[in-house]
């Protein structure tokens, strides 16, 4: 198909407008939606998704038609039960057949002596070498197809990539100040995505933790202190498992709201929104009424080998120094706002923290600013505020290993 996820087929259904193809529509908790290629005669999408520990048939993701309780990735085949509104006989769903061509490697029976056990290993070859194998397949993808392109086709595709990164078409063309003419058309599954907007011109490497944080001011996460009394009635252990006692219901009530896709992840142009809506006087980093600037974080990106996932809340203008450090040098944040998803936050802020564990980035939490006497700011020692003290028990509590850097410092 050439995207990450299938496509699915329905046939059997009861209910013939479910019958037909599905594509690939997002996600929900986790797990990929699916809607029909065509809709209906009503003029809605039949769609296919995953909420509250079950799969659903389901009309634009609301209705209640078939069910199955099965839990994983892709819908099951066969394992359906008829809903309030559904109809025997039951759905078949099936992935779609895809065309994918292979390469097979042969080892001369010369070479078999250098060819030890382990080299056999499959699970051995899996977590040590896979990655960087799949990263050769790939560039050797490229360089065999561009060995049959002419110099003319090459030089356009160079021009090509170097606008979609930059925004310019040559070093010495500068870009117009209409957003509109940027190529804003990323790909939501490739990391390595540059808006132009944000102004980087010229991507080389990766920012990595370890170069940009000196050591002094680098701490393991024992140096965090968070806060151990209760804030109005609550510790914040104990606001953790009340915001993930009333998880389900929160998350019912909002979907009603704003639909059954609540909440959307983080896209790949959110940093990039952010600061054109700063240049264009949007948004204001002083002053009264400030608002959170991160509705539902930055998504993780190839640019950077770690991830912020706690700020600090109560210096405004450290929290914004931090926030745009991060969507400047394409730094994923996992921070959410409270105001915007109300006692849903943490179940978003959660999946952002997940998301960033399985692409491998390191968790780094920054601390309070410290004052001592009049607007002097020194170094913090440690101290986060009651959300972050949250943040941090599910943290500890999922044995996601983090660094505490001091906010003031690394900034």
């Amino acid at each position: 198909t050439g995207d990450a996820e299938p496509r699915l087929v329905v046939t059997e259904c009861g209910i013939a407008a479910f019958n037909g193809r599905y594509l690939p529509d997002g996600t929900m908790e986790g797990k990929t939606c699916y809607k029909h290629e065509m809709a209906g005669a009503d003029g809605k999408f039949r769609t296919v998704y995953f909420e509250d520990g079950e799969w659903h048939f389901g009309i634009d993701y609301k209705g209640f038609f078939y069910k199955s309780d099965w839990s994983g990735m892709y819908p099951p085949p066969r394992e359906w039960v008829i809903d309030a509104d559904g109809l025997t006989p039951l759905p078949v769903v099936a992935k779609e057949p895809s065309t994918v061509e292979c390469s097979t490697y042969v080892v001369r029976e010369a070479c078999m002596e250098a060819m030890e056990d382990g080299d056999w290993d499959f699970e051995e070859f899996a977590s040590d070498h896979l990655e960087g194998f799949a990263a050769l397949c790939r560039d050797t993808q490229v360089w065999r197809e561009d060995e049959k392109l002419p110099d003319d086709i090459l030089k356009e595709l160079a021009l090509a990539r170097r606008r979609r990164q930059t925004g310019f078409d040559d070093e010495d063309q500068e870009a117009g100040d209409d957003a509109e003419a940027y190529e804003l058309a990323p790909d939501s599954n490739d990391p390595a995505w540059i808006d132009p907007r944000l102004g980087v011109r010229f991507p080389v490497g990766i920012i990595r933790l370890s170069a940009v944080i000196r050591p002094e001011h680098l701490h393991d996460q024992s140096w965090v202190q968070p806060v151990a009394d209760a804030i109005e009635v609550r510790t914040p252990s104990e606001e953790f498992s009340h915001l993930e006692a009333c998880e389900a219901t929160v998350l019912g009530q909002l979907r009603k709201q704003r639909g059954m896709k609540y909440p959307q992840e983080a896209g790949p142009k959110e940093a990039g929104d952010l600061l054109q809506k700063l240049r264009d006087g949007d948004i204001k980093l002083h002053g009264e009424k400030l608002e959170p600037l991160v509705k539902s974080g930055l998504p993780p990106t190839s640019g950077s080998d770690f991830c912020v996932v706690a700020v600090p809340f109560g210096r405004y203008d450290w929290y914004a120094r931090a926030v745009m450090i991060c969507a400047s040098f394409r730094i994923g944040m996992a921070i959410v706002s409270e105001v915007a998803h109300q006692d849903a936050w943490l179940y978003l802020w959660k999946r952002n923290v997940e998301r960033m564990v399985k692409e491998g980035k390191q968790l780094v939490v920054l601390t309070q600013i410290e004052t001592y006497g009049g607007s002097q700011d020194k170094p913090g020692i440690g101290k986060v505020d009651f959300m972050q003290s949250v943040q941090i028990h599910y943290l500890k509590q999922q044995g996601h290993r983090f660094l505490v850097v001091d906010f003031m410092q690394s900034v």
